[in-house]
């Protein structure tokens, strides 16, 4: 887990090409922060992606998934520890978001096994 600050304005910009066309593997996934404490939502930020890795599941990879399950399971929130919030100046822990800004015209993916679960 990263340990930063609430104010993460830094987005990076798409990437292109020659002719200012976006590539048709990359997307932007969007992330923002929100403080436990008083509640404080950073601005969002994007950074730019050309796959995605999903799991296939922690006790039994081989189960039956949906694509739909996979993906929410990718953008669930997440709780970031010890992060010094800009409104309040806590060091506390923050609920980090993820969504997709914009999702590429072709989505190529890797998928995760984990066998070494019990």
């Amino acid at each position: 887990m990263r340990r930063g600050v609430l104010d993460r304005s830094g987005s990076s910009p798409p990437p292109t090409i020659i002719g200012g066309d976006v590539p048709p593997f990359t997307g932007l996934l969007a992330s923002s922060l929100s403080c436990c404490i008083c509640g404080y939502t950073s601005s969002v930020k994007t950074d730019t992606f050309d796959s995605v890795s999903l799991t296939l599941g922690e006790k039994s990879p081989f189960a039956r998934h949906t694509l739909a399950d996979l993906v929410r399971q990718f953008v669930r929130t997440e709780i970031v520890p010890d992060v010094k919030c800009d409104k309040c100046s806590t060091n506390t822990s923050a609920i980090k978001t993820y969504n997709f800004g914009k999702v590429s015209t072709f989505l190529s993916g890797i998928f995760r096994f984990n066998l070494n679960s019990t």
